[in-house]
């Protein structure tokens, strides 16, 4: 689960919330073999769906998704993640993960990065729905 109240960080205010650096979720995931992964708790909902501030949520380019979201239950989905840059191109980074719908409750989603991003601070932004 993804659980930290950073990720709901909309301002660009470059907080480093992981022993004092940016969040690195891509890095991590493709370490621990791309496990799925929830929002829950503080980090809200569900994946963002929408462009904010450079530098935003923790991470150095963060990560969101404006794809459609799966309606049937237990199907997989691969969605395009996007990140913006310092020059608010919100389409820099463009990388693929997957979503899969758990139930008929809203917003019951998992999702696995399935991009290759290993080299920079790529993380999550969530949010509330």
């Amino acid at each position: 689960n993804l659980t930290e109240a950073y990720r709901l960080d909309y301002s660009g205010s470059s907080i480093t919330p992981v022993d004092n650096r940016l969040n690195q979720d891509t890095l991590w995931m493709i370490n621990q073999g791309r496990p799925w992964f929830r929002f829950s708790g503080q980090a809200g909902k569900m994946l963002l769906n929408r462009c904010v501030l450079h530098r935003s949520c923790g991470t150095g380019v963060n990560l969101f998704s404006n794809s459609t979201m799966p309606v049937d239950v237990g199907v997989i989905t691969s969605i395009d993640l996007y990140g913006a840059n310092s020059r608010g191109n919100c389409q820099y980074a463009i990388d693929r993960a997957s979503v899969l719908r758990c139930s008929d409750w809203p917003h019951d989603f998992v999702y696995r990065y399935d991009g290759n991003s290993k080299g920079y601070a790529y993380g999550f932004c969530g949010m509330t729905a």
